[in-house]
């Protein structure tokens, strides 16, 4: 089992290495005047494919997208149905909860750039008291 993951995994991760090197080798010239866009290859080269290759591509993206957004749900539910005064139902009801901020959000198309600033800016603002609090030398109205 483990064997054939490995290997379907490394034949993944090379054909997508194949796909960025063939797509900056087509269009990495054309976007080097602003330096920053050249990301973008795999995506112009994917847009010239054939429909049924840029389904396949759209599948396998929406499905890194989720796998990731599961496991961080799954996470959030184990550690709110850990607390002994709640049940998995209040664990899964909190999670969607969570989740519905996040779903209005993706609604409006705002930048990513800028959400990626919110989110940098909160953590930075919130991870010395966090850390404070952790620590035993603390008095708990410092942190």
């Amino acid at each position: 089992g483990s064997l054939g993951a490995s290997a379907l995994q490394i034949l993944v991760v090379v054909l997508v290495g194949v796909l960025g090197m063939a797509a900056f080798a087509r269009y990495g010239s054309t976007l080097f005047s602003p330096n920053y866009v050249a990301f973008l290859a795999a995506f112009f080269l994917i847009n010239e494919m054939p429909l049924g290759w840029q389904v396949v591509a759209i599948i396998a993206t929406v499905c890194m997208v989720a796998s990731s957004a599961d496991t961080l749900q799954n996470g959030m539910a184990a550690i709110f149905s850990s607390n002994p005064r709640l049940t998995v139902r209040h664990a899964q009801v909190f999670t969607v909860l969570v989740n519905v901020p996040a779903i209005i959000l993706a609604t409006l198309q705002l930048s990513v750039l800028s959400l990626f600033l919110l989110a940098d800016l909160v953590a930075a603002a919130t991870i010395v008291p966090l850390a404070l609090g952790l620590w035993r030398r603390t008095h708990p109205n410092a942190a």
